[in-house]
């Protein structure tokens, strides 16, 4: 209740932390709130916290809304994002673990977000090299992510360390939310 009232919140980095913390919840009674977000919200980054939670619940009308917004989003970026997570479990994993290393950062990040929905343990060396060495936060981010839905408590090391070091204001407010996610102390 409390992260869904979040979603009202006026600051967008607030609407945007409690749209991906509902997402890495699993919280299902939220799924119409996230598409309202997705499809309303005037800040694209809130918009795309949206699309990335409703990817991870998997639901009906969650699919329904990425496919409002890859056809009608005024942000190219977020039709071609939600296009991506249309389609994005099609991929093998170990299509995935190859691009995790290709020198492009927007194929490293869109490979962890994906690695990142596969929660297994498979992936969970990749993910762990990934949230610690990777250059770019996005993929940093998306990495800590995956780790916290596999829920192991390697990841949840890994998320406690990438806590402790990380310099970035917004990887280190991703790893604070995915530390609480994961079970951690506040």
């Amino acid at each position: 209740n409390r992260r869904g009232a979040r979603t009202l919140d006026k600051d967008p980095p607030a609407r945007y932390d409690a749209a991906i913390a509902l997402g890495g919840a699993g919280a299902e009674s939220a799924v119409v709130n996230l598409a309202q977000l997705l499809l309303g919200d005037p800040d694209e980054q809130v918009r795309y916290g949206a699309a990335w939670a409703l990817v991870l619940m998997g639901s009906e009308h969650g699919e329904k809304a990425l496919k409002m917004a890859a056809s009608k989003d005024a942000s190219e970026r977020l039709r071609l994002t939600a296009r991506k997570y249309l389609v994005i479990d099609k991929v093998s994993v170990d299509d995935l673990m190859r691009q995790l290393v290709d020198d492009n950062a927007a194929v490293r990040q869109d490979a962890a977000e994906a690695l990142s929905l596969r929660a297994s343990k498979k992936v969970l060396n990749y993910l762990v090299r990934a949230a610690l060495c990777d250059s770019q936060d996005g993929v940093r981010s998306a990495a800590l992510r995956g780790l916290a839905r596999i829920g192991d408590p390697l990841a949840r090391q890994v998320i406690r360390v990438s806590l402790a070091r990380e310099t970035d204001p917004k990887v280190h407010r991703t790893a604070t939310m995915m530390y609480i996610l994961a079970g951690g102390k506040q």
